[in-house]
């Protein structure tokens, strides 16, 4: 019971903040907060024995601690500005050089990967002893050699199948006789 009434109120809560409209119900008393120290210290002493019950404060503020503490901050925001200022110099020293030497790494790589594409012109018809004899095939890995087989059979497989059906319906062969002797 008490959770549909906390589901009721909660879906309603929208709709009753909408009739609100900006005015707060809640108000304080004319110069609550003006006197509210006043009715605590005199609550205070109006308990009997408290000036014997209470402890005595451990710590103590220096003389004119309050007056100085103005001067003695903002002394130091303006030192620490002065300091802050001076310590982005060995940064930006340090970010000039790491971006330097980003940009040397950089063109370093893109000259050697520029330089580094050769286009090769091979004949129609290459032997073995030709690949022996150039050194092209020492630069071939394993995975490459796969990859190609595994491209050109897929290629192969396809232009094989197609030439098959093209037979097919070039010479107006039954489909359903051929899957019956299958």
């Amino acid at each position: 019971m008490e959770k549909s009434n906390k589901k009721m109120s909660s879906e309603r809560l929208p709709e009753i903040l909408d009739k609100l409209s900006g005015n707060n119900p809640f108000r304080t008393p004319d110069s609550y907060f003006e006197s509210l120290p006043v009715q605590i210290l005199s609550r205070i002493n109006s308990v009997p024995g408290y000036e014997e019950k209470a402890p005595a404060l451990p710590f103590t503020v220096p003389d004119g601690y309050f007056e100085k503490l103005p001067a003695e901050v903002s002394g130091l925001i303006s030192s620490d500005k002065k300091q802050v200022s001076q310590a982005w110099i060995p940064l930006l020293r340090t970010q000039l050089a790491l971006t330097v030497a980003a940009l040397i790494i950089l063109i370093a790589f893109s000259i050697r990967w520029y330089q580094g594409s050769v286009t090769l012109n091979v004949p129609e018809k290459l032997t073995a002893e030709d690949l022996r004899s150039s050194g092209i095939i020492t630069d071939i890995d394993e995975g490459m050699i796969i990859d190609v087989l595994a491209s050109t059979t897929t290629e192969m497989n396809n232009s094989y199948k197609e030439n098959i059906r093209q037979y097919l319906l070039d010479n107006n062969v039954d489909v359903y006789q051929i899957e019956s002797e299958l």
